[in-house]
């Protein structure tokens, strides 16, 4: 785990270095660290800093984090990682227990305080089947508007790594399954 000292060094640093970069705040679950907070007003008043994107499960956004606390405005938005509707499913895809919940609460939260909210869909194998009800389940789940997008995403790690083959999804059955799913929810 980098230092708070270093985290913030490379946030001064990232627009400098790269003018008009999407600057994205992540983890591991970056609202974890005590430091969040400070993270992303800091990244928010870079010069050169495009835009500031958090990756998180939104859980944190639950309770703990007002979203509040960060007015919604054009230059800050969250991918918030939603991989199941099914509460098993999702515990099996996160490695967590008895948190969905707390993951839609946190991500209507996002999207009632008017922020730019990406839902990502991290498929794999333990979820691939699910995507159907995934997609049809969503609209219910939470409070969708115009600043909230659905994005897919694929699990990718080398062939060789112990368990790989429990979790990885073949292209040749993958890309039907997001056609359809990516079809379903523009008609929804």
């Amino acid at each position: 785990t980098a230092s708070a000292q270093a985290v913030a060094a490379c946030i001064r640093a990232a627009g400098k270095v790269y003018p008009g970069c999407l600057l994205t705040i992540t983890g591991g679950e970056p609202t974890l660290r005590p430091t969040f907070a400070g993270e992303v007003a800091l990244a928010l008043e870079q010069p050169g800093v495009g835009q500031v994107q958090v990756q998180t499960n939104a859980v944190a956004f639950a309770r703990r984090l007002d979203p509040a606390a960060w007015p919604a405005r054009d230059d800050l938005s969250f991918f918030a990682s939603l991989h199941a509707l099914d509460p098993v499913i999702y515990d099996a895809c996160t490695g967590t227990e008895g948190q969905l919940p707390r993951a839609l609460l946190g991500i209507r939260r996002l999207m009632e305080g008017g922020h730019r909210v990406t839902v990502n869909c991290l498929i794999q194998r333990l979820n691939q089947a699910h995507l159907p009800g995934y997609i049809e389940a969503l609209p219910a789940a939470l409070p969708w508007n115009p600043r909230a997008a659905l994005h897919f995403s694929v699990l990718i790690c080398p062939e060789y790594r112990p368990g790989a083959e429990d979790f990885l999804v073949r292209y040749s059955q993958l890309a039907p399954a997001l056609e359809a799913a990516a079809a379903r929810a523009s008609a929804l």
